[in-house]
């Protein structure tokens, strides 16, 4: 599947900008704003028994690299001089999610359960740019950032009949780890990663950061 996106007409005057570092102050379309996204679904399903069945399923969605980030429409401005503030020259932006899933379904009576399914997954969303930007009148800085969300997850659901009660049960666990990490240099310097401690540049999420989610449910119907 894929959707394209255009530029962005304004009601009066917009800023466009071509990339290098020029803006057009006289146009109506804020630009540049125009991607095309791209989504693929694929899944398997295979019968072991006609009780027992095995899905497996992937999921991808991406904007490609060269989208500017949606709060920097306009990505930069003209070469500045020494009494103009800061201006940024080119900002690109990609985004992607990734999703894994395995699934077992066992549908008929075993033990004390009448069914049971299990679900193995993982997501990974990957959020990356390319900055290139004037920070003073003699320097110019290519930034170049990389953050990544994986997350684990496993969830396991069964239902039980004891008399007149059907009873809904089940666990899920999850673990979600971020990877977060800069590289800048500075005019045709080498490029030096980022840091944690407070005397450099830090990359934008905590890099190694872990959250953990445990649940477990039960549904007397």
């Amino acid at each position: 599947t894929t959707a394209s996106y255009g530029n962005r007409d304004v009601g009066g005057r917009a800023q466009s900008a071509d990339g290098n570092g020029n803006i057009n102050f006289d146009s109506k379309r804020a630009g540049p704003a125009e991607y095309t996204a791209r989504s693929y679904d694929v899944k398997a399903i295979y019968a072991l028994t006609p009780s027992d069945e095995f899905t497996v399923s992937y999921q991808l969605y991406e904007v490609p690299s060269g989208f500017p980030r949606y709060n920097e429409v306009v990505p930069g401005s003209k070469p500045i001089v020494a009494s103009e503030n800061p201006a940024r020259f080119e900002s690109n932006y990609f985004n992607s999610r990734e999703f894994f899933q395995l699934r077992y379904r066992h549908t008929a009576p075993v033990a004390f359960m009448d069914s049971i399914e299990l679900h193995l997954g993982r997501q990974v969303i990957e959020d990356n740019r390319y900055d290139r930007f004037r920070p003073n009148a003699t320097t110019v800085r290519i930034q170049l950032e990389d953050n990544r969300s994986t997350l684990d997850g496993f969830t396991a659901a069964a239902v039980s009949t004891v008399g007149a009660h059907r009873l809904s049960y089940g666990l899920e666990l999850y673990q979600d780890t971020v990877d977060s990490s800069i590289l800048r240099k500075n005019n045709a310097g080498p490029f030096t990663p980022s840091s944690g401690t407070s005397l450099a540049f830090k990359s934008r999420f905590p890099n190694g950061a872990e959250a953990d989610n445990y649940g477990a449910y039960l549904l007397d119907a």
